[in-house]
């Protein structure tokens, strides 16, 4: 553009928005934008469930958003000019079609980024209640502004073909969602097709900046988009100049061939250039320790990696195929000749499929994934091998929220080294190996810990009544406590002789029930062998053995703990602990430990808490894992009540202990051993089995449900087996992930309330037990009386003893009946307090939110008002006004 031609361009562009900010109907449009991303944002029920101080929820709307808003701002940029009969006026001016063009539509992506400004009290506003990430709202920001001005390109089309308003309005509406749903109405058609577009359109690239990631394929094809709509606006502008057919046909050539062309740049893009990673934790981008381990390999002893990947994968592991593709492109680019990948494409009953299974055992797996109102299945091949030498690694499927990098880089780690460290799994009457139960008559599988050690480790079982082998790195012990005592003095040797040793016990196992502390050897017995069982072996003295290395465990008591940060999961119980930075609970994960530094959340089931024995101890007790101040326990036998048909439920009238001090989960034991001189012991101690059961596996692959929650149970236990081992390359990389950032300060607020309903709690139990205990006090007293009564023989004192019993005994039924229904209705008022109480801090937040966003918009319509009020006064004589002077 010449610089004479730019001041037309500019006069346009300055009288168009000067016609949409100089009256306050333009900022009316605008407080209704920002009122409504209010709502999208925190109105949904799960804003407060997620409990996330994010912007997913108004990601999720903000499409919809747009398509009322932007039709809304162009939809008087042509028809306002045919009405008004300006049209005519504005082509007589020194300027092409295409310089007018350009300035009405800047003049709107003006409007657009002026009110997109005013949404930023939304990221504000989150900061305030918790601690977002403000580069993965960046990025966001970015897929906001990119999108609407794209979409802006589209509804002109609108404003072009009709000068009444409505139609306008309606017209772009209709064609910003024929580009914002273009996936679903192309998938009607062709469902391959659909998939495509899916996948490279550009309702995936505005999620991938949602998710924290700007790439150069998003600015080509949202750029690509907004050119190839400008091209047919300005074709359809010069409609009136057309002299014949040949005309419109080639503008709607030169439209399909841009849209052609940002498509296919869209298409490169997203597989070849690259990308910025704007979140904090980088976690799209390969870390320092990767890239150091990739760099130091040898060119000597390649790796060949080879990714069996299907094309046709379903919408939810679009994200993942990406992850693992871009992940290889860079292995692949620092590797150099250390590292040669082949991406090979995969589709099941194919001959590279019975290639990966025959050399690899890597097969499909099925996905479900709902498209539209039908469910399809897909066979998903996402398997990778690993080769050196003789070396070999398989991983047969990456999972939706498997930590890619890690596996990717642990595998290289693996095969480039020749030698693997040893992890001995001791058999207990937890056999993480699988047998075949014959008390219950069926085949128990083996625990998925045992293959997930297997890419890293040689591991082999170690039977507890032969001496262990000299060349283990480390030794798991689950369950423990049902060794007998001989298998126990062979451990506790083991360990003071320096053994590195995890010990994982549970008060209440339900990754293998029967097998707690309190249970006998092996298990129930099974009543139908009869006299065929031998005798019942006796369990060592866990206690003694534990209280040798400074360890204090009760094995009747189960830990609670009453903050919850995942209010959308229905539990059924605080005795299923969150182990996470919460109100109450500052210091969750031992910062000084590597195991645990960084750690975001870990969970245990009816676990136990342990403490140290005496503090003059030669062994040093460190806590891992802690619970916050708001816990507490409660006795294993009141815990669960037992059916008639056999089993057992939960206790609803358990009652829980609260303390008010922090409960430590998982310790740490190390110092000089007196029992074998000069040997240090290293061990840690795990008061929960389930944080390793085969279920947090399942999850950590295919994430939780459909909510985006992750737990690291998986990591905390492979960082203890590495710790311990003495390799800890794979710590820090195994540790990264998305920051749970909580909105914190609505969670310390309600913290206050369960303390409260808590405490309310705990009063109502006591005031029941003291009037319970006064009843049978005065059952008891009158027995009591009726034995010291020297008038009456036995006979006599036995028969009036029996009648009285039977009259008290019916007094106590009824007194017990009416304190407990007294007790749970003071428990219930307290809990209906505590929901109420939530519920109004929510509602109290939702509502200064809807009430202030908008503020600053109608703070400038205001001002707007008053000034074009006060020009007028100015220019309009006082004789004009009534009252004025005649």
């Amino acid at each position: 553009m010449t610089s004479a031609k730019k001041p037309v361009v500019q006069a346009i562009f300055k009288r168009d928005l000067r016609s949409w900010f100089g009256n306050p109907t333009g900022y009316v449009f605008i407080t209704l934008f920002v009122f409504l991303a209010a709502i999208a944002l925190i109105g949904p029920v799960e804003f407060f469930q997620r409990n996330l101080a994010n912007l997913d929820t108004l990601n999720e709307w903000f499409c919809v958003l747009l398509l009322f808003f932007i039709p809304a701002v162009t939809m008087g940029i042509w028809a306002s000019e045919r009405s008004n009969g300006t049209d005519e006026l504005l082509f007589t001016l020194p300027a092409t079609d295409g310089q007018i063009l350009l300035g009405k539509f800047l003049a709107a992506a003006g409007v657009y980024t002026t009110a997109l400004l005013f949404t930023f009290s939304l990221p504000l506003g989150l900061s305030f209640l918790g601690s977002p990430d403000f580069g993965l709202m960046l990025a966001n920001y970015i897929g906001y502004w990119m999108l609407g001005i794209m979409l802006i390109s589209v509804a002109m089309l609108g404003s072009q073909l009709t000068q009444n308003l409505t139609v306008s309005f309606i017209l772009g509406a209709l064609f910003c969602a024929l580009v914002v749903f273009a996936d679903a109405i192309v998938g009607i058609v062709s469902p391959s097709l659909g998939r495509m577009v899916e996948t490279y359109g550009p309702n995936a690239l505005f999620q991938q900046m949602g998710r924290g990631v700007v790439s150069l394929a998003a600015i080509l094809l949202f750029a690509g988009l907004t050119c190839a709509f400008l091209s047919l606006n300005l074709a359809i502008l010069s409609r009136r100049n057309w002299a014949a057919g040949e005309q419109r046909i080639h503008g709607g050539l030169r439209f399909a061939a841009l849209l052609v062309a940002a498509w296919s740049l869209s298409v490169f893009g997203i597989n070849q250039l690259p990308r910025v990673d704007t979140t904090s934790e980088q976690l799209h981008s390969l870390s320092d320790e990767t890239e150091q381990l990739v760099s130091d390999l040898d060119a000597a002893r390649p790796i060949y990696i080879q990714a069996f990947i299907s094309e046709d994968v379903p919408r939810e592991y679009v994200q993942t195929r990406r992850t693992i593709l871009d992940l290889l492109r860079q292995y692949d680019a620092i590797g150099g000749s250390a590292v040669h990948v082949r991406v090979v494409p995969t589709e099941r009953y194919s001959e590279v499929a019975r290639e990966a299974e025959e050399n690899f055992g890597i097969r499909s797996q099925t996905e479900i994934s709902e498209e539209g109102s039908r469910i399809r299945k897909y066979d998903v091949f996402a398997g990778l091998a690993f080769q050196c030498g003789t070396e070999e690694v398989v991983i047969p499927f990456v999972g939706r929220k498997q930590p890619v990098e890690y596996e990717i880089t642990r595998s290289i780690r693996t095969v480039a080294n020749t030698k693997r460290r040893k992890v001995g799994v001791l058999k207990t009457d937890v056999e993480m190996f699988g047998r075949f139960d014959f008390q219950s008559m069926r085949s128990i599988p083996q625990w998925e810990i045992v293959n997930e050690l297997r890419l890293q480790y040689e591991v082999e079982t170690i039977n507890p009544d032969e001496d262990y082998p000299g060349d283990m790195d480390v030794l798991i012990a689950p369950m423990a406590s049902s060794l007998t005592q001989p298998q126990m003095d062979r451990l506790k040797a083991h360990v003071d002789g320096g053994g590195a040793t995890l010990l994982i016990d549970d008060p209440h196992p339900h990754s293998a029930p029967g097998t707690s502390p309190s249970d006998p050897k092996g298990g129930p017995r099974n009543p139908m062998m009869g006299q065929q069982q031998p005798p019942p072996e006796q369990k060592g003295d866990f206690r003694s053995f534990l209280e040798g290395i400074n360890i204090a465990w009760d094995h009747e008591k189960i830990v609670w703990q009453q903050y919850n940060p995942h209010p959308e999961l229905e539990l059924s119980g605080p005795e299923i602990v969150f182990v996470s930075r919460g109100p109450g609970a500052e210091r969750p994960f031992n910062e000084e430990e590597q195991i645990t530094a960084g750690l975001q959340e870990v969970v245990t089931i009816f676990g136990g808490h342990v403490t140290k024995v005496r503090e003059d101890s030669p062994f040093r007790f460190t806590p891992l894992l802690r619970t916050g101040m708001l816990s507490g326990t409660v006795d294993k036998r009141e815990a669960f009540a037992w059916s008639p048909f056999g089993g057992q439920s939960l206790n609803p009238n358990r009652r829980l202990t609260r303390s008010m001090t922090e409960k430590a989960l998982a310790c740490r034991v190390s110092g000089k051993s007196n029992a074998q001189a000069g040997k240090d012991v290293n061990a840690i101690f795990v008061a929960d089995l389930d944080m390793v059961g085969s279920m947090f596996f399942e999850i950590r692959r295919r994430g939780f449900g459909g909510s985006k929650i992750e737990f690291d149970n998986v990591t905390f236990i492979l960082n203890c087996v590495d710790e311990l081992a003495g390799d800890r390359s794979f710590i820090e990389v195994r540790k990264r992930r998305p920051k749970h950032r909580t909105l914190t300060r609505i969670a310390a607020q309600q913290q206050d309330y369960n303390k409260e309903w808590l405490t309310e709690k705990a009063l109502a139990e006591d005031r029941a037990g003291e009037e319970l205990a006064a009843a049978q006090k005065r059952l008891d007293d009158r027995i009591a009386e009726v034995r010291e009564n020297l008038e009456l023989d036995e006979r006599s004192k036995k028969i009036q003893i029996e009648t009285v019993r039977e009259i008290e005994q019916r007094r106590l039924d009824l007194a017990k009946a009416r304190i407990e229904d007294e007790k749970q209705r003071a428990i219930d008022l307290a809990k209906a307090s505590k929901l109420q109480q939530q519920n109004s801090i929510q509602a109290w937040y939702t509502t200064v939110t809807l009430a202030g966003t908008p503020i600053p918009a109608l703070l400038v319509a205001f001002w707007i008002f008053l000034r074009r009020r006060r020009r007028e006064r100015e220019i309009v004589p006082g004789s004009r006004y009534t009252g004025g002077a005649s």
